[in-house]
């Protein structure tokens, strides 16, 4: 009796379990989606986290239950979830990574936010969402150069906003990130990106003796931070027992890519009274970013000095990029209403070769000036010179490009004497070290 009953119920269960499988990982998830939508927070992330992982559904899972964190104010569970999800290049890594950079961004995490966002910007180049949030990481943490990039492919994109376009316009323009920066110390208190930002801020309102307290406790947390060594040496330049060698010693694997490192150079050799390898570096930094204002302008006065005949060519570019700072700041203050300004703007940007950004302004113009002759005929003859080029300035219409310096010493013969001038600054330098 005993087997027949237990036959029967095994029977019974079967007939059951064939009426009503179990759900599939694609059931559940849709099921969390419901409950999601449905704003059954809690729910949803129970269904979601249930989804086990060798399921072709998990990554998504991990998204909805993440997503459900999040609405229900849980940051910590979100992020907990998202860490789990691989960075294997797959879409869901994308959206996971950006994720986790917004919530380390509302936490104050800013290095781990600018991680992740580098990874999602990588694998999403088109994404106007990302690109912003990795331009707006790289400025607040006092990287700007680091930050055109994304700035560009916004702007050809259509989608730069006014304060982006500006940004991009003028790089070396100061930025109000005290406040924010202040919120993320405290939260999170030896950042290295936060001390570096807040460097940059304190040097740039005229507190040099703090900007020194960041930069350096910055920089003996992260050694690697390029940005922030080339403030403190430009910092350094005007101190009296700073040596270029020891600064020079500190910079990490990468920093010849940085134009202001470049420019720190040539000031130590305006310093140090070696013209030429001033120029050698003015002329570096303006091979990696010709719309350097301040590389410009000390190029044109070294090469003046030097009597060089291409002294004209830098001074009147820094001219014009003066002139488009000052250009910028009267649309910012108008709310991008000063349509002289902005028609000005653009006649600059197309005379220095900076054709995506003529495009993008002339793009703006035509929406809010729809009036107006002069946007749409540009727009449509700038569009064919952006055409014809990828980068932020046409090669053609940078005068570093093809200028040859080469019988003048590099910065390397300001490392080779122990008093900062080598005894060979009109040759080529000795193999060093560095």
């Amino acid at each position: 009796m005993a087997l027949l009953a237990t036959s029967v119920v095994f029977c019974f269960a079967a007939w059951w379990f064939l009426k009503n499988p179990p759900p599939t990982s694609g059931d559940l998830l849709d099921a969390a989606r419901r409950a999601l939508k449905q704003r059954d927070f809690q729910r949803a992330l129970k269904i979601a986290t249930s989804i086990p992982r060798e399921s072709v559904d998990w990554k998504q899972s991990r998204l909805v239950a993440a997503e459900a964190a999040i609405r229900s104010e849980d940051q910590k569970t979100a992020l907990t979830i998202l860490s789990h999800v691989p960075r294997d290049d797959s879409s869901e890594s994308v959206l996971a990574a950006f994720t986790q950079a917004e919530l380390f961004r509302d936490s104050g995490r800013l290095t781990d936010a600018l991680e992740a966002c580098q990874y999602a910007a990588s694998h999403s180049p088109d994404n106007a969402a990302v690109q912003e949030r990795l331009a707006f990481l790289y400025g607040v943490t006092g990287q700007r150069w680091e930050s055109l990039p994304a700035l560009l492919r916004l702007a050809r994109s259509g989608t730069c906003s006014l304060q982006e376009l500006a940004i991009l316009g003028d790089t070396e323009r100061p930025l109000e990130y005290r406040d924010f920066l202040e919120g993320c110390q405290e939260k999170v208190p030896d950042d290295p990106l936060i001390l570096t930002g807040l460097g940059a801020v304190a040097y740039s309102e005229g507190e040099p003796v703090l900007a020194r307290e960041y930069l350096d406790k910055a920089l003996s947390l992260n050694p690697s931070i390029v940005s922030a060594h080339a403030l403190l040496g430009e910092m350094l330049v005007d101190s009296p027992n700073a040596s270029f060698s020891d600064w020079s010693s500190r910079l990490p694997q990468g920093a010849d890519e940085n134009p202001h490192i470049w420019l720190v150079r040539g000031l130590w050799a305006r310093k140090l009274g070696t013209l030429p390898v001033a120029a050698r570096c003015f002329q570096e930094a303006l091979v990696r970013q010709p719309e350097h204002r301040r590389a410009n302008y000390q190029m044109g006065l070294t090469l003046h000095a030097l009597g060089h005949p291409a002294s004209a060519a830098f001074s009147d570019r820094a001219a014009d990029l003066f002139e488009l700072t000052g250009l910028l700041d009267a649309v910012l203050r108008s709310e991008g209403r000063n349509e002289p300004a902005v028609q000005h703007i653009v006649s600059l940007l197309e005379k220095n070769g900076r054709y995506w950004e003529a495009w993008a302004w002339c793009r703006r113009a035509g929406t809010r000036y729809s009036y107006s002759n002069w946007a749409q005929l540009s727009f449509k003859r700038i569009t064919q010179l952006a055409a014809d080029t990828a980068v932020r300035t046409a090669p053609d219409h940078n005068p570093a490009v093809g200028l040859d310096l080469s019988t003048y010493p590099t910065y390397l013969t300001l490392i080779d004497s122990p008093g900062g001038i080598s005894s060979e600054a009109g040759m080529e330098p000795r193999a060093s070290a560095h």
